[in-house]
């Protein structure tokens, strides 16, 4: 029993010396993208929801997805201490964009680009598809097919070697 009592003891005077700091290192146990938020574990204890961009309402500007298990640094957002926000980061797993309609994105699966519904890897594949199909009215009728179509058929699963949907 007094092994307990004295971890709660050191996770206390941890949690009241990180209160005073306004800022502490900690683990990222999880993360949720569609929220904008991780779990991260400082100090034995797990902060749920802790925010990746400022103002969790907003979803333009520049924000980052740590890796899971990356060190980050955490920093109270108000002066209780109540919101909290990933301020520095050890390992990213994606960079995004957004502004308006567009929004861009690196990643360890490449690049991703869209504005709405449309997006850069659809577009060329879609390009490359209708480019293997070309015929060209002649004196002596259609033509058939490209004789490139190895190199276009190439290109479009190239794309995916650095662009995603």
């Amino acid at each position: 029993m007094s092994k307990e009592i004295d971890s709660l003891r050191r996770k206390f005077s941890r949690r009241l010396a990180e209160a005073a700091a306004g800022s502490a290192y900690g683990i990222v146990k999880k993360v949720d993208e569609a929220k904008r938020t991780c779990d991260v574990e400082i100090g034995g204890i797990v902060r749920e929801k802790v925010l990746l961009y400022l103002l969790d309402a907003d979803t333009k500007g520049w924000w980052f997805v740590p890796a899971v298990e990356s060190v980050v640094l955490v920093s109270r957002v108000d002066a209780a201490g109540t919101r909290l926000r990933v301020s520095m980061f050890s390992q990213v797993d994606k960079v995004i964009c957004t502004t308006g309609e567009t929004e861009f994105s690196v990643g360890k699966d490449g690049y991703k680009l869209n504005r709405g519904a449309s997006g850069l890897l659809k577009t060329l594949t879609d390009l490359c598809a209708a480019l293997e199909q070309l015929t060209v009215s002649t004196a002596m009728g259609p033509s058939g097919v490209p004789i490139n179509l190895a190199a276009f058929t190439k290109i479009k699963q190239d794309l995916n070697n650095f662009l995603e949907g």
